[in-house]
């Protein structure tokens, strides 16, 4: 059964068709999609003028801290955080708050005590030439037991690997990555912002809205009357900020 998603070698071979090269995409060819995708995967939304994380680029990551281990490595593909760091479902804890690599160290230096975790850092740890940057989470207090945290981050997408492979995104995404792609073979090629320039920023700009309107239904709090549900839990410091303690 064939699928309306197409591969990198269909892409690229528009890309070549476009250019008057023939139907079979060569290296420079291929070159220019991943121009393309880089600028389709980090787009600006236009009404607001910020970056904008596909929903489709976000992964859910569950993870166990364990008692007295406080440096936790995440996955080779994480990118940067799309949500808060909250516990399982039904532990009544706050989300984890963020701090600095830093203040986590003063933290530590100041009262290394144990408990829930409360704060974290992310750190970045190594560079890879292949991977890129490796990160890790800190966290404080010292873990007094065993906890199930998490969270949804953003996803670096990877170079597609065979011809055949499909790209993020499904079905709806195809016709602007498409446009993205020609965009740049149309601005490489006859240095000049033309059709396919204007297609990429109103496809992707389509797509952007749909992205934000699919996912309106699932943002916010869940309240029970004027309380917060789950209830925070009492903190270390309720009556004293981090800072007031430990700078």
């Amino acid at each position: 059964m064939s699928r309306l998603v197409l591969t990198q070698n269909d892409i690229a071979s528009r890309v070549s068709q476009f250019l008057g090269e023939g139907s079979t995409p060569g290296t420079a060819h291929k070159d220019i999609v991943y121009r393309g995708l880089r600028n389709f995967y980090y787009p600006v939304d236009a009404t607001t003028g910020q970056p904008h994380v596909w929903s489709f680029l976000k992964q859910h990551y569950a993870m166990s801290v364990i008692n007295d281990v406080w440096k936790y490595a995440l996955p080779e593909d994480f990118s940067e955080f799309a949500s808060d760091i909250t516990f399982d479902t039904g532990d009544g804890y706050p989300p984890v708050k963020e701090k600095l690599p830093e203040q986590i160290i003063k933290m530590r230096a100041g009262c290394d005590t144990s408990g829930y975790p409360q704060y974290y850092a992310l750190v970045p740890v190594k560079y890879d030439n292949e991977v890129g940057t490796y990160y890790e989470l800190w966290f404080y207090p010292n873990p007094d037991g065993t906890y199930l945290l998490q969270f949804f981050y953003k996803i670096d997408p990877t170079k597609p690997e065979t011809s055949t492979d499909y790209l993020p995104g499904g079905v709806r995404a195809t016709e602007a990555i498409i446009e993205n792609c020609l965009a740049v073979a149309e601005q490489q090629e006859d240095d000049v912002a033309g059709l396919h320039t204007q297609l990429a920023v109103t496809k992707t700009q389509e797509l952007i809205a749909h992205d934000k309107k699919s996912r309106t239904n699932r943002l916010g709090n869940l309240y029970r009357g004027e309380q917060e549900w789950p209830p925070a839990r009492k903190t270390l410091t309720d009556s004293l900020t981090s800072d007031d303690v430990y700078s």
